[in-house]
């Protein structure tokens, strides 16, 4: 008789752990770039609004482009300073998660 047995259980836990991984390295790196493109493109009138613009990480995964001063949402409401910038940037930022995760499959080979 013969029998086939794989590790294919073993390959994908170890597979979860390098892309949580992988994506988490991605989240850190894609709310860099994203503040990176949106920093220039916020309005300044007093400088208030760009002073207060952060990247942040989300526990949960993935980030946040976020603002204390509460007029914030209003003015990207009106101008898409923040909102726009990271939609015209999204091939970009999924550039960085392909590549994270590119990085880390090629490793496991």
């Amino acid at each position: 008789m013969l029998g086939l047995d794989t590790n294919a259980e073993e390959v994908s836990r170890s597979l979860l752990g390098v892309v949580v991984e992988a994506v988490a390295e991605a989240d850190e790196e894609a709310a860099r770039a994203a503040l990176d493109m949106v920093a220039p493109k916020t309005p300044r009138r007093s400088g208030r609004l760009a002073a207060g613009l952060r990247a942040v990480v989300e526990s949960a995964g993935g980030f946040a482009i976020v603002d204390a001063v509460p007029y914030a949402t209003v003015v990207d409401a009106r101008t898409g300073f923040a909102s726009q910038t990271l939609l015209d940037g999204e091939a970009s930022i999924l550039a960085i998660y392909d590549r994270h995760l590119q990085d880390e499959f090629d490793a496991v080979r």
